[in-house]
């Protein structure tokens, strides 16, 4: 890389919007529609209910992190679970990490289809993306940070001002009566919000870049309320639309901005679709950051473009085997996506934190004795 990956640090809030980032990037798309069809007008109550579950699952996530400064996983996953079990642990977090980056390129790649550029073919979008964020990872997470830090305030004011302009056409009736159908379908729901609030697990292998450790639970809970606000915001599709044609709308967002008049003018869709490729562009590109720094540290290879060229070679290849129709991507989201990411996001971190407790509790124990 052009730094030495161990040399750039990042500091907390970058960190802070990177997360928020990452995740509503892609949480903006098909997430608000899967959220009504399950919870209906009561999508802002499993947003809320999923926020706080969501605190819970970061916060064991941070004080994973917290344990072992300055260390990605493929550190002290060994020391926790074994050479072979720590092995078998990267391994999967791998294939998530892959799987994850093949996901967020095909939803770029059925958006831009179904909006834009219906006659460019796939891997034309594909190859772009991962050029681009190829040399992103070139560069470095410090370079990616700074440019985040830079443009994420703009792009957050712009999402507030679209809502904002569209709160005179909101129906407030439209969310009575409040649980219709009970707690059931609020839960469901809540639990796929979950999925994606959950992608804090980037924590993991991002902390050995972050300057203070002291300050993860911190951050990651600013990041999340930040977000669950954020989807709060895409939730008031319901007033605007209705329920019904709220969970028929694939991407609400954009037909929020499509409603929209400015001095008698509309079509402001494209405004919108800069800073969405924006934000999926960096999204993508820390994964690449992170699959690339973590092949490096359990490889050892010394050439960058011995690991990065096969990588954006096989994270260029992956998008295409994924299916192309917008109505089985939705089944896998709403399906699929939600059991696969907890287990990632939760139960992973939470078994290896458990095991920490323990060994630490045991070498107490044993110091005791033989004194």
């Amino acid at each position: 890389m052009a730094k030495d990956v161990d040399a750039a640090m990042i500091s907390n809030r970058q960190f802070t919007f990177i997360l928020i980032l990452f995740i509503t990037s892609t949480a903006d798309v098909f997430l608000p529609s899967i959220s009504v069809q399950l919870a209906g007008r009561d999508t802002w109550l499993a947003v809320m209910v999923a926020a706080f579950i969501a605190s819970g699952i970061v916060l064991i996530q941070a004080e994973l992190a917290q344990r072992f400064p300055g260390q990605p996983p493929s550190a002290y996953a060994g020391k926790l679970l074994g050479p072979l079990g720590g092995a078998l642990f990267i391994f999967c977090y791998l294939f998530f990490l892959f799987y994850l980056t093949a996901v967020v390129i095909g939803e770029l790649v059925q958006i831009t289809n179904s909006i834009f550029f219906s006659n460019t073919p796939n891997i034309i979008i594909v190859l772009l993306l991962t050029l681009a964020a190829g040399y992103a990872a070139l560069l470095g997470l410090e370079v990616v940070a700074r440019v985040i830090e830079f443009v994420f305030p703009l792009g957050l004011l712009i999402r507030i001002l679209i809502v904002a302009f569209a709160l005179s056409d909101l129906e407030m009736i439209r969310f009575m009566p409040v649980l219709e159908h009970g707690v059931g379908p609020v839960l469901q729901s809540s639990m796929r919000i979950t999925a994606w609030l959950g992608e804090g697990v980037i924590l993991l292998f991002l902390a050995q870049f972050i300057k203070s450790p002291a300050a993860y639970k911190k951050s990651m809970l600013a990041a999340i309320w930040t977000v669950a606000f954020l989807l709060l915001l895409s939730s008031l599709s319901v007033g605007l639309f209705g329920s019904q044609q709220a969970a028929d709308i694939t991407f609400s967002l954009f037909e929020i901005i499509r409603i929209l008049e400015f001095g008698g003018s509309r079509g402001f869709e494209a405004i919108l679709m800069v800073f969405w490729y924006s934000a999926t562009f960096f999204k993508v590109s820390i994964l690449m950051i992170i699959l690339f720094t973590t092949l490096q540290k359990i490889t050892r290879a010394e050439a960058t473009r011995t690991l990065l060229l096969p990588l954006i070679l096989l994270v260029t290849i992956l998008p295409l085997f994924l299916s192309s129709e917008v109505s089985k991507t939705l089944l896998i989201l709403k399906n699929t996506w939600p059991g696969l990411a907890l287990t990632f996001e939760l139960l992973l971190p939470a078994l290896l934190l458990m095991i920490g407790l323990l060994k630490k509790k045991n070498n107490r124990g044993g110091s005791q004795n033989e004194s």
